[in-house]
C-alpha cells in the first residue's frame, strides 16, 4: 500500500476533515480529539461519493 499525501497535520486539524482522492476512490480524512482516521467516503450498496455535507 502506497502512503498519500493529503495535506499538513495543521490543515486537517482547523478544517476537522478533508475528502481526498486515492486513486479512484474518494477518502475521509478526520481529525479528532488529537487522532486522525480515514474512510472510504462512497455510499454503500451504489459506490458513489457521499454528497458534500454528508459523511460516510
Amino acid at each position: 500500500m502506497a502512503l498519500v499525501r493529503v495535506g499538513s497535520v495543521e490543515e486537517i486539524r482547523e478544517a476537522g476533515c478533508k475528502v481526498v482522492s486515492v486513486g479512484d476512490a474518494p477518502v475521509l480524512v478526520l481529525s479528532h480529539d488529537g487522532s486522525f482516521s480515514a474512510i472510504d467516503n462512497r455510499l454503500p450498496p451504489h459506490g458513489v461519493p457521499a454528497p458534500p455535507g454528508r459523511r460516510a
